[in-house]
C-alpha cells in the first residue's frame, strides 16, 4: 500500500503535513480521522503561530465574498497612488506578481465575482458543516460562540451594492438583512457609540466566533494522543524536498530528513517556494493584515462587528476584543508595521470608544494571508506522485479549513486506494505523553 517504508513500521501510511497553521492542522485532523498516521512538521516552536495566530476570529461563513470585486478594481487607481488608508499596494515587480496581478484584474467583473463568491461561500457552507461535525464529537473549547454579525454600510451606495449579494446568498441558506442605523443599535447597543459614517448595517444572525490558536492546540492535543506514531516537529525547517524517481523520498530540513508515505504543503504562501520541484503554479501573494488584542471595555458589543470604511474587523472572543483588519498586498516581512498598528488603535479610540480596555499594548501583530486571483483555496495533487498541496486560503483561512481538509484528506484516500470514510479518533495515548513531543524517531540524522 505504501510507497516508501516508513519509519514508523506501522502498516497505516504516514503523511507529513509542512505548516502548522490552521490549515495544516485542520488537514492532519482530518487525515488521522481517515486512517493515516501524521507528521506535523513546520519551522516555528508552537501550532498556529504565524497567519492564523491572531486573525480576525470570525468563522464568516455568509461573508466568504472574493477579493477581486468591480469596486475594489475601481479604487485600483486611489490604492495605486495611496489615497486609500485600509489597502496598501506593496507587491514588487516580478514575473511572478505581475502574472497573479493580471489574473486578479481579470478576476474583477461583475460576473467573475459573483461566480467566485458563490464557490466561495459553498466551500465556506462545507466547513461549517463539517466544524459541526468536530465540535459534536471532539467538544474543542477555543471561545467558539454564534454571535451574530454587523457590517456597518456607510452610505447609500454600499447598501445597494449588497443587494445582489443578500439575493445570491439567501438562495444558499444564508440569512441577512439590512437594518436602519437606528434598527442596528437596537441589535447592537455598543454602535450607539460609533463615530463613524453608519447609512445602514448588513446583519447576519448566525456567523460564529472562534479562536483559531486555541482549536489549532485542542486538535493538536486529540491527533497526538490518538496514536504515539503521531508527531509535531516544531522548529523544523524545511529547505528543501528530496525527489526520487518521480516521488517525493524526504523533506529536508534544518535537523534532518523527514521521511513519509504522503506530503502534504499547507504553509500558505511559503507553499509556493517548492511549486517547481513539485511541478505545479501556485499563483499566490501575501497580503498583509494587523491585529490587536484586549481586555473587553465597559462598551464591548455582543455580535462581531465589521467597519468596511475604516477595513476593520471587531470580535469578542471569551473576555477579549480583538481587531483586525488593513490589507498590504504583497507585503511579507515579518515585522509588524507601528503606522499600521497605530492605525488600528485609531479605529478603536475614535470610531468605536470604549468597546476595549485599551490597557497594554494590545499584542501588536501581522499575518500574511496568502491570495490567489479568484480567492479559492487551491487543494490538489502535484506532478509528484505522493505531493498534494492545500494553500492559497486568502482571508478566509479560518473560515475554510474544515472543508478543504476534508477535500484533501479525500485526495490522499484516492491515492493510496483507501476508502473515503472518515471516524471519530479515539485515543491510544494519555494526553501527559503528548506535552513536548519531540518526534526524534521519525527523523532520520542529516
Amino acid at each position: 500500500m505504501t510507497l516508501f517504508q516508513t519509519q514508523s513500521h506501522s502498516q497505516k501510511p504516514t503523511v507529513a503535513v509542512l505548516g502548522a497553521g490552521i490549515v495544516g492542522v485542520t488537514s492532519a485532523l482530518a487525515l488521522v480521522e481517515s486512517g493515516f498516521h501524521v507528521v506535523l512538521v513546520d519551522q516555528l516552536d508552537d501550532v498556529s503561530q504565524a497567519t492564523s495566530k491572531s486573525n480576525g476570529a470570525q468563522l464568516s461563513y455568509g461573508y466568504a465574498d472574493a477579493m477581486a470585486a468591480p469596486g475594489l478594481i475601481a479604487m485600483a487607481g486611489r490604492i495605486l497612488l495611496g489615497q486609500e488608508a485600509g489597502l496598501k499596494f506593496r507587491l514588487k515587480p516580478t514575473p511572478h506578481n505581475l502574472s497573479w496581478l493580471i489574473s486578479f484584474l481579470r478576476e474583477g467583473t461583475a460576473n467573475r465575482f459573483i461566480a467566485n463568491t458563490r464557490s466561495s461561500l459553498e466551500i465556506a457552507l462545507r466547513s461549517k458543516a463539517q466544524m459541526d461535525i468536530w465540535q459534536n464529537r471532539y467538544h474543542f473549547d477555543f471561545d467558539h460562540q454564534v454571535s451574530g454579525k454587523l457590517q456597518i454600510l456607510p452610505d447609500q451606495a454600499s447598501i445597494e451594492g449588497q443587494k445582489p449579494l443578500i439575493d445570491l446568498k439567501r438562495t444558499m441558506g444564508i440569512r441577512q438583512s439590512v437594518l436602519t442605523p437606528g434598527e442596528a443599535v437596537e441589535v447592537e447597543p455598543a454602535l450607539g457609540c460609533f463615530g463613524g459614517e453608519m447609512a445602514g448595517a448588513l446583519y447576519s444572525p448566525d456567523e460564529e466566533v472562534g479562536d483559531p490558536q486555541r482549536f489549532a492546540r485542542a486538535a493538536l492535543d486529540l491527533i497526538l494522543t490518538a496514536s504515539p506514531n503521531n508527531r509535531f516537529l516544531r522548529s523544523h525547517e524545511v529547505t528543501s524536498v528530496d525527489v526520487r524517481n518521480g516521488a517525493i523520498r524526504a523533506l529536508k530540513t534544518n535537523r534532518g530528513d523527514i521521511e513519509a508515505d504522503a506530503f502534504v504543503f499547507a504553509a500558505g504562501q511559503w507553499s509556493s517556494r517548492f511549486a517547481k520541484q513539485l511541478g505545479i503554479r501556485l499563483s499566490i501573494v501575501p497580503v498583509a493584515g494587523y491585529s490587536l488584542t484586549y481586555r473587553l471595555g465597559a462598551n464591548a458589543p455582543k455580535h462581531s462587528v465589521t467597519d468596511i470604511k475604516a477595513k476593520a474587523v471587531l470580535c469578542p472572543l471569551g473576555d477579549k476584543l480583538r481587531i483586525a483588519g488593513l490589507a498590504d498586498i504583497g507585503y511579507d516581512a515579518a515585522s509588524v508595521a507601528p503606522a499600521r498598528i497605530e492605525q488600528l488603535r485609531s479605529v478603536l479610540t475614535k470610531r468605536f470608544p470604549g468597546l476595549a480596555a485599551m490597557d497594554g499594548d494590545g499584542e501588536p501583530w501581522v499575518g500574511h494571508r496568502p491570495v490567489t486571483p479568484n480567492s479559492q483555496p487551491i487543494v490538489s495533487k502535484t506532478a509528484l506522485l505522493n505531493g498534494f498541496v492545500n494553500c492559497g486560503h486568502g482571508t478566509l483561512g479560518w473560515t475554510m479549513a474544515a472543508a478543504t481538509a476534508v477535500e484533501l484528506a479525500s485526495k490522499v484516500c484516492a491515492q493510496f486506494g483507501m476508502a473515503d470514510s472518515r471516524q471519530e479518533i479515539t485515543s491510544e495515548v494519555k494526553p501527559a505523553n503528548s506535552a513536548n513531543p519531540s518526534g526524534a524517531d521519525l527523523v532520520a540524522s542529516a
